[in-house]
């Protein structure tokens, strides 16, 4: 009996590791330090510094105590690889079974390590071969998108439209969605401060977010 596909025989938690880190660094663009990764992972830091080093053992990534860490090609791949069958899954979830997206993205996590490639190519096909997940994360993570800027780093007056939610924390996307923000939204900026920022939606009442929360919420500036 043929047995499913593993990203090269790693665990569960072990590609939850890379796929963590590899979001982390496509949002920061440096290393990811272990004290980041307690906010993503439920364990204690010498528990994750030692799921590090395992892996850096394996040359999956590179790790410098006190520095932080980041995947070496080798792990790239491999992340690569589970984020887009999660996200693949993601929509699957969200527009043939209509689970909420905020949803979507925690049942993901624990589908993305069963499902085989045959499954995974099916699915993409059903659904069209979209480009991106719910949250507007591109399927192919070749693809970058350099054009796009926070809520927080638009000036008072300016324009945008909701592109992309780069921290896919379940909690966190409760608190967008639950503000009628979604992928496509049109806004102004209406006011900010150091600690927040006033948007006026095109639909809906004016939302106010905290400057934490603008910054993981990407846009197009529009003219």
């Amino acid at each position: 009996m043929m047995t499913m596909r593993r990203e090269d025989s790693l665990t569960n938690m072990a590609e939850d590791y890379i796929a963590i880190i590899y979001r982390l660094h496509e949002k920061k663009n440096t290393r990811i330090k272990i004290s980041e990764l307690t906010k993503y992972i439920p364990s204690s830091p010498s528990t994750i510094t030692e799921m590090i080093q395992r892996l850096a053992a394996k040359e999956y990534l590179d790790y410098e105590p006190f520095k932080g860490v980041k995947l070496s090609r080798k792990g790239t791949l491999v992340a690569e690889k589970i984020l887009r069958r999660h996200r693949i899954i993601e929509r699957f979830l969200t527009d043939i079974l209509d689970l909420n997206p905020a949803h979507a993205h925690s049942e993901a996590c624990r589908l993305e390590h069963t499902v085989s490639p045959i499954i995974e190519e099916r699915l993409y096909k059903v659904l069209h071969k979209p480009a991106t997940c719910p949250h507007g994360n591109k399927i192919d993570t070749r693809v970058k998108e350099s054009h796009l800027i926070d809520v927080y780093s638009l000036n008072i007056g300016e324009k945008g439209v909701i592109k992309k939610l780069v921290d896919e924390r379940e909690e966190i996307l409760k608190s967008i969605y639950s503000l009628g923000l979604q992928i496509g939204v049109r806004f102004k900026i209406a006011s900010k401060d150091e600690e927040r920022v006033l948007i006026d939606l095109e639909k809906h009442k004016p939302v106010l977010l905290d400057r934490r929360l603008a910054e993981t919420i990407l846009v197009e500036k529009l003219i």
